[in-house]
């Protein structure tokens, strides 16, 4: 897995400890039933935020984009993706219990990307020891995945290539406008967000629903003098940090409803 048994095992030990912290019982109030599930909640997908800046390309029609990764420090938009986690599942799981596993620095779950429902995931020994201790009954996993670029626009979809995990698509070449002032300008910034959820029975590491995320959505580069500022400061620093939050937000509580959801 490339990653050194020792360290990973001193990882999950430290997390273990924390779980006073991380794991808490979560009710509705003596009119709810409680459920029997206990979860142990991993997110692998927004460890760096990736940059890919369309570049086009002759001759083919695999696209030539340039890819560019920002890394996250301590785990910080992973740290969010499991707070949000715990919120959802108050809601969606009274009465159950929820263990938040701290982000590492690497994966610990491989081959993701053909994951289906109905397979088996691998759960290293370790790992399931640790899951095990806090007595998780299943695992809900957020991963990256990986798929065709689709950016929606106002009049359709668009992009070149594939997309990631967490970033910002660039387009400093297409001419856009805002349907809003109809103003017009040149390039785009799509905050995207390219993931799976997946929930997982810890007994028998049977794959019970998995959702893929797909969200990627232009704005156009018209504020102020367009024709001169760059795509990417088409949004200020603290609107690009913001508009991340509100896609990770999102989608979180839209694939625990869906993974939770009664067959």
């Amino acid at each position: 897995m490339g990653i050194d048994h020792i360290t990973r095992r001193q990882a999950l030990a430290n997390a273990a400890c924390l779980a006073a912290t991380l794991a808490v019982t979560l009710t509705a109030g003596p009119a709810r039933a409680q459920s029997p599930r206990s979860f142990a909640v991993v997110s692998e997908m927004a460890r760096d935020i990736r940059v890919i800046t369309y570049q086009p390309a002759v001759g083919t029609m695999l696209g030539n984009n340039a890819a560019n990764r920002i890394p996250v420090a301590q785990g910080l938009l992973d740290k969010f993706v499991l707070n949000n986690s715990r919120a959802v599942l108050s809601k969606e799981a009274p009465g159950s219990r929820v263990f938040l596993v701290s982000p590492l620095d690497t994966d610990l779950f491989e081959n993701m990307q053909s994951l289906a429902e109905g397979s088996r995931i691998s759960i290293p020994a370790d790992v399931a020891e640790a899951f095990k201790s806090q007595g998780s009954t299943h695992l809900i996993l957020f991963s990256r995945h990986r798929a065709e670029t689709s950016i929606r626009f106002k009049d359709g979809r668009g992009g070149t290539g594939n997309l990631e995990g967490l970033g910002f698509y660039i387009d400093r070449t297409m001419t856009v406008s805002s349907e809003a002032d109809r103003q017009t300008g040149r390039g785009f910034i799509a905050p995207f967000l390219y993931a799976r959820a997946t929930l997982v029975d810890l007994a028998t590491g049977l794959v019970l629903r998995t959702v893929e995320i797909q969200d990627a959505q232009a704005i156009a580069n018209v504020s102020g003098d367009a024709q001169s500022v760059d795509a990417w400061d088409a949004l200020s620093p603290n609107d690009k940090v913001r508009v991340l939050l509100q896609l990770l937000e999102q989608e979180v509580g839209k694939s625990l409803k869906l993974l939770l959801a009664p067959a």
